[in-house]
């Protein structure tokens, strides 16, 4: 049985979903930034709307007086920044997403999509509202 379990976890160690656990365990002490040989991205702390720090150029608040709500989904995972890219604008501006008791500043991009169309969030965007990368959910955007 012994010997089972030995030859099983060696078969399983060549494939690459289970690399990064074989190398924890060959480097017990080692941080997980030099076991993966990538970085890990640190969380994002969610801050009131007011105070919203991306890291970017401040966006401004919307002023437009516009409100409406949209199903989000996630984006392009690669780009950079707090935005979302929705049929609501006809322009580039500067926009907020809310969702339950937070918000966020956003870039509003428009998607081209239909009026009744769905919107897509940065990962930075869903991150900083506490929603699920893998979900569609309802928020509310200021424009």
């Amino acid at each position: 049985m012994r010997y089972v379990s030995v030859l099983s976890f060696v078969l399983l160690a060549g494939c690459s979903q289970v690399s990064g656990l074989t190398d924890r365990l060959l480097k017990p002490g080692a941080p997980a930034e030099e076991v993966a040989g990538e970085p890990l991205a640190a969380p994002l702390e969610v801050e009131p709307v007011e105070d919203v720090d991306t890291g970017e150029t401040p966006v401004p608040v919307a002023t437009g007086g516009g409100s409406a709500t949209t199903i989000a989904s996630l984006g392009d995972p690669a780009r950079q920044g707090a935005w979302m890219e929705t049929p609501l604008v006809t322009a580039e501006q500067a926009g907020q997403v809310h969702y339950k008791d937070k918000g966020i500043n956003v870039t509003l991009i428009p998607s081209g999509g239909p009026a009744g169309g769905g919107s897509r969030l940065s990962v930075e965007a869903m991150q900083a509202l506490g929603l699920p990368l893998t979900e569609l959910t309802e928020v509310k955007v200021l424009f």
